[in-house]
């Protein structure tokens, strides 16, 4: 969803050789203090790894995060998966959710953690009047951090997968995800960056395809749906 207040879900554990950046989660779990030793020695330490990843993928190798403290509630009573307020810098975690799929948990909150980190809402400095960019396109450059680079090989090999099976390159997270990744490798690695830039200027618009790739965001479609069908592997 393309608001202030962004749903979405998942995380792996610590991404090696990542650099840490300590300090940047603060855990709230006064609504379900048994789950305060968890939080602190397991999920934080783990997604304090990868905030530098995340923050150099979206906004540029060497960048850094410098918006202060992001706050994860841990929520029993949220009926969702999570969800990311970006000018608040606070992420809710469903607890019904984490206790059904555990192993979604740090994935999950990567994804909010990448929305916070993509900021796209009207602000001072930013195009008057803001555009924002489609929700298609936020949701798939949260999932392609998540998919296709946080989860490794096999969230990769994935939404590949996923892709093939409905090769729609707006349909959002995860199937725009691999739309997004393939355009990454064959045209410019640095694309996700750029199209993060235009998104948080609030000056997306289609001729931004042709601006980075040389190609219409409609070739680029069908040139990804051909590959898909003629891909069998897909090379991390």
């Amino acid at each position: 969803m393309n608001k202030k207040c962004l749903a979405l879900g998942a995380v792996c554990a610590i991404f090696i050789g990542c650099r840490v950046q300590a300090g940047t989660f603060r855990i709230d779990v006064s609504k379900v203090p048994e789950k305060a030793e968890w939080a602190e020695k397991e999920l934080k330490p783990a997604l304090e790894a990868y905030v530098l990843k995340v923050v150099e993928l979206l906004d540029g190798k060497g960048a850094k995060w410098t918006r202060g403290e992001v706050v994860l509630t841990l929520d029993p009573k949220y009926e969702g998966v999570a969800e990311a307020c970006s000018e608040k810098r606070h992420i809710t975690l469903g607890m019904k959710f984490a206790a059904e799929f555990p192993h979604e948990v740090k994935g999950a909150c990567v994804h909010e953690f990448a929305h916070v980190v993509q900021d796209y809402r009207s602000a001072p400095g930013r195009a008057d009047p803001y555009k924002a960019p489609p929700s298609w396109l936020t949701e798939g450059i949260s999932d392609w951090v998540r998919w296709c680079n946080y989860e490794g090989e096999a969230g990769l090999k994935g939404v590949y997968a996923m892709a093939k099976e409905k090769p729609k390159h707006n349909d959002s997270y995860r199937i725009t995800a691999a739309f997004l990744d393939y355009v990454v490798r064959k045209y410019d690695r640095d694309l996700i960056v750029k199209l993060n830039k235009v998104c948080r200027e609030g000056r997306y618009g289609e001729h931004i395809w042709k601006k980075f790739t040389g190609k219409s965001r409609r070739d680029l479609a069908e040139e990804w749906k051909q590959f898909l069908k003629n891909q069998v592997k897909v090379n991390p």
